[in-house]
């Protein structure tokens, strides 16, 4: 049987990592059965009709700002869900993302003589340490965020340095060591900054963009092959900035052949066996790509006021209880994986205490493992 998916974004701020109005970008969408979306688009034009009567197109930046229009966007989702769609989404919080982005740059062991090249598979070692620069090192957060947009060996040297003062001020002594093997190579480092900005068209790569959308057709293939759905076809809201880089994205991954699993068990799966097209396509034309704006935007505005701890409406409250924390707390006997979040581990503990998960704050790292990867 073939299934539709149709997805959009919301919190798109470019290369700027640290917008403090944007702190998340979110990509969303819906899975539906392709004999069932026209029931979709006929509900949707009914409350198109009902509610919006001035409007050609919903969108969740305007709708979502009133109490009113959350409540009838949560009737909306009810509906569609009872006519078979099924809600995924990747949230990534921009401030871990330069903590990661750091450790990409300053421990790539080609980068770096002191670090060994099986830390390149290391997932869980890697995202113990962005936790902790994350946490301790707040204004090499800033310098780096500052070099990613205007890289030059100046912003590139005062990230490296601050990041080795921040991280031994903090007792983080192994780990100051381990990025001090990358002072070498500060020029080769900028090139790679620098190429993010030319490598394809209309600086695609600077971006949170890519990297979440390749983790979502990711999560996309994986669980079409556990369900057995025979073909995927995948529809993204028209953005001219990534027309030309999505699809080359997804043809990378498409026509592989290998699977590599990390030591996390993470699998990362090319030669795509059930996404067998990817098409970009007009909102106003397509109003199953306004819904993956309503949730894109929904998701992001819940997150944003817990992360900013401001008053969530009960309407904002609902929905995060019933898409993002019943989904991100999730256990099925299938291991059925819905959405993946980037993001530090004390917010998303934060994230699921707000909807009435009990989580327990995980304690500050100290350890991260990284001494096994140190070259003696």
């Amino acid at each position: 049987m073939t299934h539709d998916f149709y997805c959009d974004e919301s919190g798109n701020s470019g290369g700027n990592y640290l917008d403090a109005q944007q702190p998340f970008y979110v990509l969303a969408g819906w899975l539906i059965e392709k004999e069932k979306r026209f029931k979709i688009d006929n509900l949707i034009n009914k409350y198109i009709r009902a509610h919006f009567p001035e409007k050609n197109e919903l969108k969740g930046s305007e709708i979502l700002k009133s109490v009113n229009g959350q409540k009838i966007i949560n009737n909306l989702f009810t509906e569609a869900g009872q006519l078979g769609c099924v809600p995924f989404f990747v949230i990534a919080e921009k401030k871990y993302c330069i903590a990661a982005k750091i450790v990409e740059a300053f421990l790539d062991y080609a980068h770096n003589e002191n670090i060994m090249p099986e830390l390149s598979w290391m997932n869980g070692v890697k995202k113990s340490i962005a936790e902790i620069i994350y946490h301790d090192c707040p204004q090499s957060l800033l310098n780096f965020a500052n070099a990613h947009n205007n890289p030059c060996i100046e912003s590139i040297k005062i990230a490296h340095d601050s990041l080795i003062s921040e991280l031994n001020n903090n007792s983080h002594f192994e780990l100051a060591n381990a990025i001090s093997g990358s002072s070498k190579f500060l020029e080769d480092i900028l090139w790679e900054e620098t190429h993010t900005m030319t490598a394809m068209p209309h600086k695609a790569m600077h971006s949170l963009n890519l990297p979440i959308f390749i983790s979502f057709i990711q999560i996309l293939e994986k669980f079409s092959r556990k369900v057995n759905i025979n073909k995927l076809r995948f529809y993204h809201d028209q953005t001219k900035q990534f027309e030309e880089a999505y699809p080359e994205a997804f043809n990378w991954y498409r026509n592989g052949e290998a699977t590599f699993v990390l030591e996390t068990g993470t699998e990362i799966v090319f030669g795509f066996t059930k996404i067998k097209i990817l098409k970009m396509v007009d909102s106003i034309e397509t109003p199953m790509i306004q819904l993956a704006d309503l949730l894109a935007s929904f998701i992001n505005l819940f997150v944003t006021r817990v992360y900013l701890e401001k008053n969530i409406s009960p309407e904002t409250l609902k929905f995060g209880k019933i898409v993002v924390g019943g989904l991100l707390g999730s256990i099925n006997e299938h291991k059925l994986i819905f959405n993946d979040t980037v993001m530090s581990e004390d917010f998303l503990s934060k994230i699921l205490n707000s909807v009435g998960l009990n989580v327990s704050t995980p304690r500050p790292l100290k350890e991260t493992g990284i001494n096994k990867f140190l070259k003696l």
